[in-house]
């Protein structure tokens, strides 16, 4: 047994170690055509290179991980495979750009490695639906849920085939598909647009699939469920922050959105490792806590700068007491506010750990007040199994 086991895990790291190979060629590529094509870019290329080698190396790093110690869990393969498909896709597109614009003819074939890249490219849309379909065991939720993964084959397939022989250029790029069929241009256009459809249906059958789980799931996988969900919320919510951007930031909030999906790796890894599991819990609960505590107190803190400016413009004419009075305003209101927010939170979230704090409390006001022993055992029994329900409770006294 630790022969093949030996074999997958060299395997699994030396996949990770192409994919990091392959995309040190696309870095060296993209400074090249950087140099040449924008001389003032350096700054935004640095920023989208740390982006994409903390994304490339999640998912690479992790799916090597995974696969290493739970071979038998197909979403380490996955990861790699995701990773493998990015790392082509950046090092054919610099390969492309630099041989085919940049410096014509000093690199061979530049069309039919862009060509090779969209192919490879097709696949990492697929990669998603195909992950919330089997996470977090690698098997679907039950038999019926078959459909899925024919409807993410189907739309992996017409991507890739229709792709393959879409005539025009490749990419956006100055340069043909040289296996393009100009002739069935039309049929290759209506197999191409049903695509799109198919993906969006495994998209959402594979929410509703996560959806299902977790109302079915208790115990560890109810856990591993969570860590998932709460990576792929920050990721959708940096992502729809970076649709909504303005345009001169654009750039900049897409380089810090896209590398947020490198967060679904990690937390899969704790997921599917178990690893420090349970504390998924207090991290949902501090994330709600000061979301919430920060949103409120920049809601104050900027009403509360257009306010003073309104109101003491004709006494202090622009001297920035009302940003002062403002930032001193949402200092005082951190505290109270964090509390109520608190309160909320575990009121609406955690509601049986805010009744043992409640209990707990009025216990703790009863405690300074009881002086008779023998009341003050049977509420403290009391308080035991109300807050933490053990199958037999005692008080032993030294007299």
């Amino acid at each position: 047994m630790k022969a093949p086991r030996r074999r997958i895990t060299y395997l699994a790291w030396g996949l990770a170690s192409v994919d990091l190979l392959l995309f040190g060629g696309a870095i060296v590529l993209s400074v090249l055509i950087g140099s040449a094509v924008v001389p003032g870019h350096t700054n935004l290329s640095l920023v989208q290179g740390v982006g994409s080698a903390f994304l490339i190396g999640s998912f690479s790093g992790i799916g090597a991980l995974i696969a290493s110690r739970r071979s038998e869990n197909p979403i380490g393969w996955l990861f790699l495979a995701v990773a493998l498909s990015l790392c082509l896709n950046d090092a054919a597109d610099g390969y492309s750009v630099y041989g085919g614009i940049i410096a014509p003819g000093a690199l061979p074939g530049p069309a039919y490695v862009k060509w090779f890249a969209n192919l490879t490219s097709a696949g990492g849309f697929a990669a998603l639906p195909l992950l919330l379909a089997i996470f977090p065991n690698g098997r679907l939720v039950s038999p019926r849920w078959q459909w899925l993964l024919y409807v993410i084959a189907a739309a992996l397939l017409l991507g890739v085939s229709t792709g393959a022989v879409h005539p025009g250029s490749l990419g956006g790029l100055p340069l043909d598909n040289p296996f393009g069929l100009s002739e069935a241009a039309a049929a290759i256009d209506a197999l191409a647009n049903i695509t799109p459809a198919l993906l969006v249906l495994g998209y959402f059958g594979g929410v509703a699939s996560i959806i299902v789980r977790l109302r079915r799931s208790h115990g560890s996988e109810r856990q591993q469920l969570k860590w998932f969900v709460y990576s792929a919320s920050i990721a959708v919510v940096m992502l729809f922050a970076a649709i909504l951007s303005p345009e001169d930031l654009n750039d900049v909030a897409w380089s810090v959105a896209l590398p947020s999906l490198g967060l679904i790796p990690l937390a899969t890894a704790m997921s599917v490792l178990r690893y420090r599991l349970y504390d998924i819990d207090v991290l949902i609960r501090r994330t709600l806590i000061y979301a919430g505590v920060s949103a409120v107190l920049l809601v104050a803190y900027v009403g509360g700068v257009a306010l003073f400016q309104t109101l003491l413009a004709p006494f202090t004419a622009g001297s920035g007491i009302a940003v002062a009075a403002s930032t001193l305003a949402a200092v005082a209101l951190f505290q109270p506010v964090r509390s109520r927010i608190q309160r909320t939170v575990d009121r609406r979230f955690y509601r049986s750990k805010y009744d043992a704090d409640r209990t707990l409390d009025a216990f703790a006001a009863r405690l300074r007040e009881q002086i008779d022993l023998g009341a003050l055992e049977g509420e403290l029994l009391a308080v035991v199994d109300e807050t933490l329900q053990p199958a037999r409770a005692s008080v032993w006294l030294r007299r």
